[in-house]
């Protein structure tokens, strides 16, 4: 069964760039345009195998919004993207600075939840 993959994304582009390049990869992608709506369908009945979120944006900045998650034990495994130089993400976290290229996204991915399931 493919990997589920959450993205948390603001910016439209840059949404659209991430599933473009992991959906070929294998991946299944849900995606939300705000941090209320990634906690939302993160504490939802259906488990993700890993989050992306943008560290800012509305209704919810990403490390804050995964630090909530954190204090509901939900321990999904997560990567911020993000701009900023020094992000406020929780210790279990990885961070990928913008911009970034496919190879340094799947990288990441690999490192958290392991390579992708055959399909």
């Amino acid at each position: 069964m493919a990997k589920r993959i959450l993205v948390a994304e603001d910016d439209d582009d840059v949404r659209l760039y991430i599933q473009q390049l992991l959906i070929p990869e294998g991946y299944t992608i849900s995606v939300v345009d705000n941090g209320l709506d990634m906690l939302r369908l993160a504490s939802g009945p259906t488990p993700f195998d890993l989050i992306i979120a943008d560290v800012n944006m509305p209704k919810g900045r990403g490390d804050s919004t995964l630090g909530m998650l954190r204090k509901q034990k939900i321990e999904t495994p997560a990567l911020l993207i993000t701009g900023l130089n020094n992000p406020n993400a929780p210790k279990d976290v990885e961070v990928l600075n913008k911009p970034f290229n496919r190879r340094q996204l799947i990288e990441k991915i690999e490192k958290l939840i392991g390579v992708k399931d055959e399909v």
